[in-house]
């Protein structure tokens, strides 16, 4: 008798310990069909749990990689967006010093002396004319920059609501299974 109570409350008993029970022991079939009912429906039970255990955690992993995935292309869009911006900086800061350097020429050009005045001044306006277009050249790059700068502003607003529209839906997901 203690053999089959043994064998009933061990979770590692199995059907061939427990019909070998009841025949030593001469409990009646009902009772033995229900004690095998019994540890079935627990095997059963204990599997089941195990398995929304394991599908809960692959679902938890999923959603924590697609958060970190979102991030670090959110992170990356705006390391890319700062050194764009970092590189309009840079070519206004250029822009600025060329017209510094533009009005110490045209202040050095003021005073030329009268002799040769002539071939300095043409030195001075070739100058004049490289750094002008130089600078130009420079703005049409800012504003260029300025509006792919937009533009990719505008896309990082875009996929920050994507991101924030796929972890209410996941959010959603996981309320309904759990």
């Amino acid at each position: 008798m203690l053999l089959f109570f043994f064998s009933f409350f061990n979770p590692m008993s199995t059907t061939l310990q427990i019909m070998a029970t009841t025949i030593a022991t001469g409990i009646p079939t009902a009772l033995a069909t229900w004690m095998l009912k019994e540890v079935s429906t627990n095997a059963r039970a204990r599997r089941k749990a195990q398995a929304e255990a394991r599908v809960a955690a692959v679902a938890k992993e999923q959603r924590l990689d697609e958060r970190t995935e979102a991030l670090f292309e959110q992170y990356e869009g705006r390391l890319s967006e700062l050194e764009r911006q970092v590189k309009a900086l840079e070519a206004e800061l250029r822009v600025e010093r060329e017209d510094r350097r533009m009005a110490e020429l045209t202040a050095q050009a003021a005073h030329i002396r009268a002799d040769d005045a002539e071939s300095r001044l043409a030195v001075v306006r070739r100058e004049m004319i490289d750094l002008t277009n130089e600078r130009d050249n420079l703005r049409r790059q800012r504003s260029e920059q300025a509006e792919k700068i937009g533009a990719l502003t505008l896309r990082v607003a875009e996929l920050e609501a994507e991101v924030e529209r796929l972890e209410a839906l996941i959010a959603g997901g996981f309320v309904k299974s759990a």
